[in-house]
């Protein structure tokens, strides 16, 4: 459930979307929603989405706009990563910026990149890195 308040004493809260798993929604809203200049919300669910590769589905990234209507951004898939567990950043381009704790090459994770565009790069996985350390490591 994702809702917003006033900051007036005798507070009333608005819902604005209520997440409704699979098939076509999200599932398990993850904490740290970004606001854009235009009033949308961005943020992750750690199931929901495309269950193909995951039986509650993969996760989600979403855009609720100021009148409750929610986006899919991005159903992932398991090879793109799976079980979002933190929020999003976004930088002055649009782009979102998070990661995942498992999925990618190795189950392990990504760390992934949503652009403006709605085109997702996984940037690192985690197993990998930790391997290039180790060798790099005396």
């Amino acid at each position: 459930m994702l809702m917003v308040t006033s900051f007036a004493l005798g507070q009333n809260f608005t819902i604005l979307h209520s997440f409704k798993g699979l098939p076509d929604d999200g599932q398990w809203p993850v904490p740290g929603v970004i606001l854009d200049a235009s009033g949308n919300l961005y943020g992750t669910t750690y199931w929901g989405g495309d269950s193909s590769a995951c039986p509650f589905g993969c996760g989600t990234i979403y855009k609720v706009d100021s009148a409750g209507n929610e986006t899919i951004l991005h159903n992932f898939n398991k090879s793109d990563g799976r079980d979002v567990v933190a929020g999003l950043i976004m930088d002055d381009a649009g782009t979102l910026y998070g990661a995942t704790s498992g999925g990618g090459s190795f189950d392990d994770g990504t760390l992934f990149k949503l652009d403006a565009n709605g085109v997702l790069t996984t940037c690192l996985i985690s197993t990998e890195l930790r391997m290039a350390l180790f060798r790099a490591v005396p």
